[in-house]
This record gives C-alpha cells, sequence and structure tokens, in this order.
C-alpha cells in the first residue's frame, strides 16, 4: 500500500503526518497511534515466531535437506 500523497490529504498537519505515516487507513483513522501500535506488535509477533523458527538449525538444515529433494 502507498503512503497518500500532499494532494490527497486536506492541508498539511505536520503532526497527523508524523503520527500517521501516511498510511491511508491510519491517516484517516479516528485514533491513528492505537492503529500503529497494532500494527506494530502484530508486525513484531509475526518476526518473533519466524526468527523462533530459524532459531532451530539442525531442524532447519533437515527441512532444507528434505525440501530439495
Amino acid at each position: 500500500m502507498a503512503p497518500l500523497t500532499y494532494a490527497e490529504t486536506k492541508g498539511f498537519d505536520l503532526e497527523q503526518i508524523v503520527i500517521s505515516g501516511l498510511l491511508p487507513p491510519h491517516f484517516l483513522s479516528s485514533d491513528p497511534v492505537q492503529d500503529l501500535r497494532s500494527y506494530v506488535a502484530d508486525y513484531l509477533k509475526e518476526e518473533i515466531a519466524a526468527e523462533a523458527v530459524i532459531q532451530n538449525i539442525p531442524a532447519f538444515a533437515e527441512f532444507l535437506r528434505v525440501a530439495l529433494h
């Protein structure tokens, strides 16, 4: 999803732009801070889960060996 452009916003409210990052769902939200917190929490949850899978190196190496055949 691309961020909004200046032409797509109504005026230039720097504080709102900094808080929302110009992401449309967050920029247009009534509570962009909470939306961004939820977005970041979901992203971190996925990243931590992915990292945990890779930390089990022997299992990951076995997966790669099986996947290649």
